[in-house]
């Protein structure tokens, strides 16, 4: 795709009309100018209950800066992490390194008083993506509070872009998680 000064592109359904593609994935973008040009890019998540003409949730999904992605000795600390029955938080990775597969640690605790509840490791491909939902369910975690998640690399040089996103049982409204 190439982009004039002052233009502006609207995909529908980027990863079915432009790839073929069905399904979850992530997409990488890579802006080539020399110039040092500055691109924004915007997006909004959806998903149904597969039926023809069901209603569609769906969350805003800004760009991701790389240089905020977790690397090896450097956790980022997600807050509002739930799974009761008004609330469930999704987690999600990108690995960014192409070539090499990248481990990772997530170690949850309760938000007031940061005892610790659990942890769970998994493994990303390289140039992988995997979305878990209702993480603190997955990883067998049994607590009806606020909790909060270090997300950890494992793996020296690697580097993952990571994303949280809870959602509300009642209208499934998403919102993203914030660093904190």
């Amino acid at each position: 795709v190439t982009l004039l000064p002052g233009d502006v592109q609207r995909r529908v359904d980027l990863l079915s009309s432009d790839f073929g593609f069905q399904g979850s994935a992530a997409l990488g973008i890579t802006i080539n100018d020399p110039i040092g040009g500055v691109v924004d890019f915007t997006t909004r998540i959806y998903s149904s209950d597969g039926e023809p003409g069901s209603p569609t949730q769906g969350q805003g999904f800004p760009e991701q800066d790389v240089s905020k992605a977790v690397a090896f000795g450097m956790p980022q600390v997600f807050s509002n992490v739930y799974s009761n029955q008004r609330f469930r938080t999704n987690i999600g990775f990108v690995n960014i390194d192409p070539d090499f597969p990248v481990e990772i640690r997530l170690t949850f605790a309760e938000a007031d008083t940061g005892e610790f509840l659990g942890s769970a490791e998994l493994e990303l491909d390289p140039d992988g993506f995997n979305q878990l939902d209702d993480i603190l369910d997955l990883a067998g975690i049994d607590f009806d509070g606020e909790a909060f998640v270090i997300v950890t690399g494992l793996t020296e040089g690697g580097r993952v872009i990571t994303y949280t996103s809870t959602i509300d049982e009642d209208s499934d409204d998403g919102s993203l998680g914030e660093l904190i």
